[in-house]
């Protein structure tokens, strides 16, 4: 996947980055942690999308990303649950799993997401982290959409004068829209993972609802809390076993409810009985009986039950002593009722 055309001017955000990095950095100092918390987070998942950096034309990871897919969306992931829901912070899971003087664009995603993370481990210092993470998202998208990221960043900061963190963890990352730029990332991004066929899916589908929202009625808490306790013997595992793992957790807690039967309408029933099937009418009710469709339906069903047992041989059934002419003749009897 190619890099956006804006890497090579990131090191130009330096100095603007640092006056902006002080700026948040007091706005939090004296607001609860949560708050610090829950803004480094949304500002670390709205760079996701440029993780597909670490993705090669082929589809293959490159080697110097190797590693920083998967533990920056199980970071995150970690970390919003954390926020949702006011359970256990991410704890210290793939800490520095990389290292490098001058990170693409892909670790600077990572980076974000590592300090959305120590926003919650680090709790002595949640204004610094959270402010470190919007820098390094702001880095990752480069000089041309920079703004982007600092822009929603203080949006998500006045929304917090009036909404609890837990409730805006759970919406849009992009209340309006999503910018072109992300759109088109996502979509090539979201391609490559898929392509794979390594259960990405359950990673692509859970950022996809963090792009457009939900409310927490459409969230299977049970689900999204078992998720983000996997044991580190799995976590050790290949992208493919940690993603097998959480495929099992969605299917484990997803309601598979057995389709309702249908209503039952006029006509016989088959009831079972100790001795075989008695034969229950079902009489029509006072709507069905005055509907013009239904009378003509059953004047031309007579016609033919009648018809039909004048030719049909009288056979024994092995359950009960009853006929073909028995069921028609019952039938009738229903109709008629």
């Amino acid at each position: 996947m190619a890099r956006p055309e804006q890497y090579a001017s990131r090191k130009g955000l330096t100095s603007v980055a640092s006056t902006k990095r002080e700026e948040l950095e007091a706005w939090l100092n004296g607001k609860p942690p949560e708050w610090a918390t829950i803004i480094a987070l949304r500002a670390a998942l709205r760079v996701v999308p440029l993780l597909g950096i670490a993705i090669s034309a082929n589809g293959e990871i490159e080697s110097t990303n190797r590693g920083i897919i998967l533990p920056t969306f199980y970071r995150l992931h970690k970390s919003w649950v954390a926020s949702a829901w006011s359970v256990p912070g991410p704890g210290t899971y793939a800490e520095e799993y990389y290292s490098s003087r001058d990170p693409n664009v892909a670790q600077l995603a990572a980076d974000a997401a590592v300090d959305a993370s120590n926003s919650f481990v680090k709790s002595t210092e949640p204004a610094s982290f959270a402010a470190n993470a919007v820098i390094f998202a702001m880095r990752a998208a480069g000089a041309s959409h920079a703004d982007n990221i600092w822009d929603y960043v203080w949006v998500d900061a006045q929304r917090l004068e009036s909404k609890l963190p837990s409730d805006l963890a759970i919406r849009a990352l992009w209340p309006n829209e999503i910018p072109p730029w992300m759109n088109h990332y996502w979509a090539a991004f979201k391609r490559a993972l898929l392509d794979v066929h390594d259960d990405w899916d359950v990673w692509v589908n859970w950022y996809d609802a963090r792009l457009t929202g939900a409310n927490a009625e459409s969230i299977n808490k049970d689900i999204e809390i078992a998720r983000a306790n996997i044991p580190k013997t799995i976590l050790s595992q290949s992208p493919r076993a940690v993603n097998a793992y959480i495929r099992q957790i969605v299917d484990r807690h997803s309601s598979k409810e057995l389709p309702s039967e249908p209503p039952e309408g006029p006509g016989p029933r088959f009831t079972p009985t100790p001795s075989g099937f008695e034969i229950v009418p079902s009489v029509a009710t006072h709507v069905e009986r005055e509907n013009p469709t239904q009378i003509s339906l059953h004047r031309q069903l007579n016609r033919r039950v009648e018809r039909l047992a004048l030719v049909v041989h009288r056979i024994q059934n092995t359950h009960k002593g009853t006929s073909n002419n028995d069921v028609f003749r019952a039938a009738r009897t229903a109709d008629a009722a």
